[in-house]
């Protein structure tokens, strides 16, 4: 290979280094022009989040570390409302057949 191509070959690695950085950096400082208010407006709900003071909540604790009559309760509650939804659910189907029943027999 004669030695003008290593020449031109050298130039155009040297050329696309160079347009290659000049992309990343307008890319990045694009960037960073987008992210910028963000992160003022991450750190204000951050200051206002600190300011408050946390509340005491008994209900947040672990389970494990309540009375077990509270988790027994709780639990029961869970259930409940677990049982309520398929019976709400089950009654839905049955109206639903029923409809179609009757739809039919017309």
């Amino acid at each position: 290979m004669p030695g003008w191509v290593w020449v031109v070959l050298a130039c155009f690695f040297v050329a696309m280094l160079a347009f290659g950085a000049l992309f990343a950096f307008r890319h990045a400082k694009s960037a960073v022009r987008t992210i910028k208010p963000m992160i003022g407006r991450a750190q204000e709900k951050l200051a206002r989040a600190k300011e408050q003071e946390p509340e005491e909540v008994d209900s947040l604790d672990p389970i494990f570390v309540r009375p077990l009559d509270a988790a027994i309760d709780e639990y029961a509650a869970a259930h409940a409302d677990i049982l309520a939804r398929k019976d709400e659910r089950r009654q839905r189907h049955a109206d639903a057949w029923a409809r179609w029943f009757r739809f039919n027999e017309e």
